[in-house]
């Protein structure tokens, strides 16, 4: 297949002609006008990405990766999440960060119950990408930290036509990022340009593939991470109103961390004029289609006729514009791209291991084993609004170490460092002292 787009991705900002005009359209993503800024800046950037691609579709469709990676390994990326607030309506509360960590790994990991809603032609393309996010336990320094930093800036809004990036340097009245080579930086801010939520979120690809000559790829490593739109952020925002209310379930995210992990839009980002019948993805589980949904979930949508064995848009896919009550899938094609950027150009960043979680009735326990003593306990959004958990830990020999720790969030981190290394049992019970989970955890 033809795979002549780039992978840089980003948040689209709407050109200054059509703010007025488009004020209730907000684009997710801006890959396209970011990826012309760069190729004016740097001839020949967008070959070199093309190649990057091309190296990931082969892997994709089908060439060996040549790495002691097997299909059962699961990835996991520790994240920082920067919370930056100009007043109180920007500083979200944690609650929101903890239910965005929550979406991500039910999309990556295909826990969503609304992959039911997926069409029978495209639900055994659906994929459990076996990549989950945790909040970092530790700080650059070493320190202990909840994975959240908070830092408040004089900038009114990091939204402007040039995505300058400003939110990711503390000289700039954003904040220098964690090491990009072992975190996954999200920044969490005001993007919104002319008082207009243009602007939801954008993200840079890998870049530290092999053959690239140092001078031809911007930004430096520490541009590297996603920026999101404090509106969009978590399930349920509830300033997500008006032209963002397609945008509340966590899932502006989920698209931005595909990008950051070397996936492109489905329609395959075509330069102006041109239909993405002619361009695609490179990636053949997903079909042709000639452009993003937009934001609604059009099911019958087919934009692109390829003759015999055709196929209807597949808007289900997190990499569309589709709403996020339609989002509900990436494709095995997808998850193997992502997989491969992850072993090839960000070796440093994640935990790889054979693991095992568990997911009873909504409830999930992972990673397990634990190498760092982290274990994070996540629980539905429906069952928290049921009971009230409380979580127990007891070691090999029935001892009592941690004693109703309340799990009152989304996602919550049980944190074993402190304790030697071996087996420990973890209850979950409700209020009502019964038990919804019992988990042996391992703690290496």
């Amino acid at each position: 297949m033809k795979t002549t787009l780039l992978l840089i991705s980003g948040a689209l900002l709407l050109h200054t002609t059509s703010l007025n005009a488009q004020q209730q359209t907000a684009e997710p993503c801006g890959q396209v006008e970011y990826q012309k800024q760069l190729e004016q800046q740097h001839p020949g950037f967008r070959e070199q990405m093309d190649r990057v691609y091309r190296m990931a579709s082969d892997y994709a469709n089908g060439v060996s990766l040549r790495k002691n990676i097997v299909a059962d390994t699961v990835f996991t990326i520790p994240v920082v999440f920067h919370v930056l607030y100009n007043n109180n309506a920007e500083n979200i509360p944690d609650s929101l960060i903890y239910s965005q960590l929550f979406a991500l790994n039910r999309d990556f990991r295909k826990r969503n119950a609304d992959t039911t809603s997926i069409r029978t032609l495209f639900r055994p393309r659906a994929a459990d990408t076996k990549i989950q996010f945790v909040l970092a336990a530790k700080d650059p320094s070493g320190k202990a930290t909840n994975g959240i930093n908070r830092v408040s800036t004089t900038k009114a809004t990091f939204g402007s036509f040039n995505l300058n990036d400003d939110m990711k340097f503390s000289s700039r009245g954003g904040t220098d990022a964690w090491n990009t080579a072992k975190y996954l930086n999200i920044w969490v801010c005001d993007l919104s340009v002319q008082n207009i939520d243009a602007l939801l979120g954008y993200a840079y690809p890998p870049v530290d593939a092999p053959n690239w000559n140092s001078g031809s790829f911007p930004p430096s490593p520490e541009h590297e991470g996603v920026a999101l739109h404090y509106k969009i952020v978590g399930i349920n925002n509830p300033r997500a109103t008006g032209s963002l209310a397609s945008s509340r379930n966590g899932r502006t995210a989920v698209h931005e961390v595909g990008h950051f992990l070397g996936l492109r839009h489905v329609w395959g980002d075509p330069p102006n004029g041109v239909s993405g019948c002619a361009v695609d993805d490179g990636i053949d589980d997903t079909p042709l289609c000639a452009s993003q949904s937009s934001f609604d979930c059009n099911k019958s949508r087919n934009t692109c006729n390829t003759g015999a064995g055709d196929e209807p848009d597949q808007v289900e896919n997190y990499m569309d514009y589709s709403a996020h009550t339609c989002q509900t899938m990436f494709s095995k094609k997808q998850m193997n791209i992502m997989r491969f950027c992850l072993v090839t150009f960000r070796s440093s960043l994640y935990q790889a291991e054979i693991s095992s979680d568990t997911f009873i009735s909504g409830i999930r326990m992972f990673p397990n084993p634990s190498v760092d003593g982290i274990i994070t306990v996540e629980i539905e959004p429906a069952l928290l609004g049921k009971h009230r958990y409380f979580l127990t830990l007891t070691d090999m020999n029935g001892r009592l170490i941690l004693d109703a720790e309340p799990c009152i969030q989304m996602s919550q981190r049980l944190d074993l460092s402190r304790f030697s290394r071996g087996t420990y049992y973890a209850e979950l019970r409700d209020e009502n002292g019964n038990i919804a989970v019992r988990e042996k955890l391992l703690r290496f």
